[in-house]
């Protein structure tokens, strides 16, 4: 390595490795380049960016405009629009609700990059320029690239309206292409937009881009296609008539579709359909590809954690004024206590949610499980030894020190396994994805799904078959930095980007995922720290040295589209398990 890039590459034998004779360890490219959808969310408050240092070296942000961040310097702070204060407040309330606070408790401290807090209110400010200007200061210790998006436009040309699904939307689009040319411009890597009915706010109403019709998705489609640059991101419930809606967009625009792709529970087969519709997208001609996840989408349960079963109970709070070792001390050595949070419940829509919950809760084990079988539920076990569900739910949560967490599925896990995502992972046609490494800090961590990603799919996958070794890090790697237009990075060739992971594979494991109280403020969240990352390079400067932070911080901003060495681009030729040739031949 030198200057940062590959300069020659050779086999080593066992009189050059630095090792001990009869050891091996994988040198790969970063084991993500990945779209982790929310990063920014705490990634922005951890110098590291690693969100429990699971050996990922760049994160793609998307702003979301309601993002928890650094303090802004001043001269970066220009409101603009009082009228958005109630809905970012609406929009917002969740994200404090998982991280303890309330947002007047925070004051001095930027929420959305940049949003700032006077009286108690949010003032939004312009969103692009800003971010570009103020994240190369921070140097953080991993690469950062940002997409802008639809909901974010929309509030910032007309606050009043934004937050109403209009029908006709279209007289309004004008700024929001403006502003999205000029994000561009400024080195977004693209454009983002929600189209679930799953992202609401606190209120209920919807996310103000649900449901943009055909003429303003056009219209920012074609702002990309004058700009020459940029992916077009999409969530999307993909009801009918829907992908055929996003490939009229991105067709005539000539940019990059790329969708979000789980099972849903209330469509279980709906995700096949919509792959299918990529897979001849695809061989159309079209630049289409589906994001998809690892292991089952769900939620973590713990009494630390944001939600468990017994959070609405009059008795939990009346426990909340102690501190937690006391709170434990008081359930474990009190059975008359436990007795009474268990049988006198609460009716209300928070427990009999939970008592649903139950039913795909499990235990994470030890060796960590992402694909147990139902009848290892708590619900299920509970009914096995003729016990109640929350009183087994309790008994789990209680244990080390009362940091236990369970885990809760219910996406990519309608069947009780993860032959979906097998299908998924398997199709030539998707990257990885689906992996929110910061929002919703108090139930989930999927920043280490990069690290699960190789271990569960190459080594230790016991109800199913496996994926070769080199085909997943292609996947994570080459094909999703292709997908961004980084092809300066993702293979390991002379002139590439020395963006690398040493590996001992055979020691490779993910740790309990842990709450832990380092958010400004002292708001929660939870990470998930890794055995077996020997060594984390970026830019050919060691920045972990055994999962631990060497202080060098050699990230900067990424501004769009990188060439590789000599202007080629990484090979458009997408992958199946097996098919080494174009493992081989990486670039064009």
């Amino acid at each position: 390595m030198s200057d940062g890039r590959a300069v020659a590459t050779s086999r080593a034998s066992s009189e050059t490795n630095r090792y001990q004779p009869g050891t091996w360890r994988h040198i790969i490219p970063e084991t993500s380049v990945e779209p982790l959808r929310e990063q920014e969310d705490h990634s922005v408050c951890d110098a590291d960016l690693r969100g429990g240092r699971p050996g990922v070296q760049r994160n793609l942000i998307v702003q979301l405009g309601s993002t928890f961040a650094r303090p802004v310097p001043p001269e970066c702070v220009r409101s603009f629009a009082d009228g958005v204060e109630g809905h970012l407040i609406r929009q917002t309330d969740q994200l404090f609700a998982e991280l303890g606070h309330r947002g007047e408790r925070l004051k001095g401290v930027v929420v959305g990059v940049p949003v700032t807090f006077q009286r108690g209110i949010f003032k939004v400010q312009r969103v692009v320029p800003q971010v570009h200007r103020v994240l190369p200061s921070q140097k953080p210790g991993r690469k950062v690239r940002k997409l802008d998006e639809n909901a974010s436009l929309r509030t910032r040309n007309s606050p009043k309206t934004a937050t109403t699904c209009l029908r006709r939307p279209t007289r309004r689009i004008k700024t929001p292409i403006n502003l999205l040319e000029e994000g561009l411009a400024a080195g977004a890597f693209g454009f983002t937009t929600s189209r679930t009915a799953k992202h609401r706010a606190a209120d209920g109403r919807p996310t103000p881009s649900l449901t943009a019709e055909h003429a303003e998705l056009a219209g920012l489609a074609l702002a990309m296609k004058r700009a020459g640059t940029g992916v077009i991101q999409v969530n999307s419930d993909f009801g009918a008539g829907e992908f055929p809606l996003l490939r009229a967009v991105a067709e005539p625009a000539k940019r990059p579709l790329s969708v979000l792709l789980v099972q849903m529970a209330i469509a279980p087969g709906r995700w096949a359909e919509t792959l299918a519709s990529v897979d001849q997208a695809s061989a159309d001609g079209l630049e289409v590809t589906a994001q998809v996840g690892s292991r089952p989408i769900g939620i973590l349960l713990g009494l630390e954690a944001s939600q468990h079963p017994f959070l609405t109970h009059p008795l939990w709070h009346q426990l909340q004024a102690l501190d937690h070792e006391t709170r434990i001390g008081r359930l474990t050595n009190d059975g008359e206590l436990r007795g009474r949070l268990v049988e006198e419940r609460p009716d209300d829509d928070h427990t009999r949610e939970m008592a649903t919950i139950l039913e795909r809760t499990f235990e994470l084990g030890d060796p960590l499980n992402y694909e147990p079988e139902f009848e290892a539920s708590v619900a299920n076990r509970a009914r096995a030894a003729s016990r109640d569900p929350f009183d087994l739910a309790l008994e789990l949560l209680l244990q080390e020190g009362g940091r236990t967490l369970l885990m809760h599925t219910f996406e990519n896990y309608c069947d009780g396994d993860l032959n979906v995502v097998y299908r998924m992972l398997a199709n030539r046609n998707t990257v990885c994805g689906i992996a929110d490494g910061g929002a919703h800090v108090g139930l989930i961590c999927d920043s280490s799904s990069p690290t699960s990603l190789l271990t569960h799919w190459a080594r230790d996958r016991m109800r199913g078959p496996q994926l070769p070794l080199e085909f997943l890090v292609h996947k994570q790697t080459a094909a999703t930095a292709r997908t961004y237009g980084l092809h300066d990075r993702g293979v390991i060739a002379p002139g590439y980007r020395a963006d690398l992971n040493v590996i001992d594979f055979t020691e490779l494991h993910l740790e309990r995922p842990i709450v832990v109280h380092d958010l400004p403020a002292g708001g929660k969240r939870i990470v998930q720290r890794s055995k077996g990352y020997r060594h984390t390079f970026v830019h050919g400067i060691e920045v972990a040295h055994d999962g631990e932070d060497t202080g060098a911080r050699p990230g900067r901003l990424l501004r769009g589209f990188r060439s590789g060495p000599g202007g080629r681009s990484l090979g458009a030729s997408r992958l199946e398990p097996g098919d080494r040739s174009g493992l081989e031949n990486c670039e064009d």
